[in-house]
């Protein structure tokens, strides 16, 4: 892991196979807003109340600025030269809880099956398993993030339950599945 100290504000970048992991930062605004406007809906993207968001780059830029955003666990995920790929948020990863919550974003859906992706996955697996503690990793995801899902499978994770036609978005009624992964067992 590398670390760099800019302005007083201490940035990770962590090396993966091809491609690094950081912190999201400001600059990062408009590839996260390109998630919520390329018209698939995602999990990750809904708000406390499950409903879908539509940010600005100005907002989501603001958010990203802000001093909780730059403590939280929001990563922003870049191919080898630099091109952000993607997003991975891992939630609930305080002292108080024995889980996290996944969410795991990539602007192309084939990026799920390169080795940028199972890397991603081998850096949740150590913070949240080796140096958090936590035993077990949830992930929520609509029924149209097939992609996601086969990924989640093929690492392990197995399904929960579904909550049927929860979500109502672009004239759609989705499903919302939970799946998890359990260290404990």
């Amino acid at each position: 892991m590398c670390v760099e100290i800019q302005n007083d504000c201490c940035i990770c970048m962590i090396t993966l196979n091809n491609g690094y992991i950081r912190m999201a930062e400001p600059d990062d605004a408009r590839a996260l807003c390109w998630l919520y406007l390329d018209g698939k809906p995602r999990a990750g993207l809904l708000d406390n109340r499950r409903e879908p968001l539509i940010p600005t780059v100005d907002e989501l830029r603001e958010l990203l600025g802000r001093h909780e955003a730059a403590m939280g666990n929001l990563f922003a995920i870049e191919d080898d030269i630099g091109e952000v790929m993607g997003f991975c948020n891992l939630r609930g990863m305080t002292q108080d809880t024995g889980f996290g919550d996944l969410a795991m974003m990539f602007l192309s859906d084939d990026t799920f099956q390169s080795t940028l992706a199972d890397s991603v996955m081998h850096f949740v697996f150590e913070r949240s398993f080796e140096k958090s503690q936590r035993k077990r990793i949830y992930a929520s995801l609509l029924s149209c993030e097939t992609c996601f899902r086969d990924f989640l499978i093929r690492h392990g994770f197995e399904s929960n339950g579904v909550q049927r036609e929860v979500i109502y978005t672009g004239g759609n009624w989705l499903n919302l599945e939970s799946l998890s992964l359990d260290t404990s067992i």
